[in-house]
């Protein structure tokens, strides 16, 4: 899953970042490199999760930043590994709500299906 999202991680970091870093939270040893490899961003593929898409291989040689772009953007993994991040983060920030998407690579997966179980473990973990 985290390699399908790739393409739109660095979508969505292609357009916040492209005026500045100011007050974004970007590590600033890494600020250089991307601005570099932004600068090759393919816009025909902007947002992409195809599997031709170059710009989801604009970081490969980068595993940190590449994890960094998309935990950024995306919550992805486990279901404990989703409820435990998501619980942190209304935690943390004082959240009573959030909007949660789901990707599927397969666009076979129920989002219903898919729900109840975090809902269930968010439950269970801001009980």
């Amino acid at each position: 899953m985290r390699a399908y999202l790739r393409g739109r991680a660095y979508g969505h970091a292609r357009y916040r970042f492209d005026l500045t870093f100011d007050e974004k939270n970007v590590p600033e040893e890494w600020q250089p490199v991307l601005r570099e490899r932004f600068a090759h961003y393919d816009y025909t593929f902007h947002g992409s999760s195809a599997s031709d898409n170059p710009n989801s291989r604009l970081f490969e040689d980068r595993p940190d930043i590449e994890d960094y772009l998309i935990d950024r953007s995306f919550v992805v993994g486990s279901l404990d590994d989703c409820a435990e991040r998501l619980a942190k983060l209304a935690l943390d920030v004082g959240l009573d709500g959030f909007w949660l998407g789901f990707q599927s690579p397969t666009r076979e997966l129920d989002p219903l299906a898919q729900l109840l179980p975090i809902a269930s473990a968010l439950q269970e973990l801001t009980s």
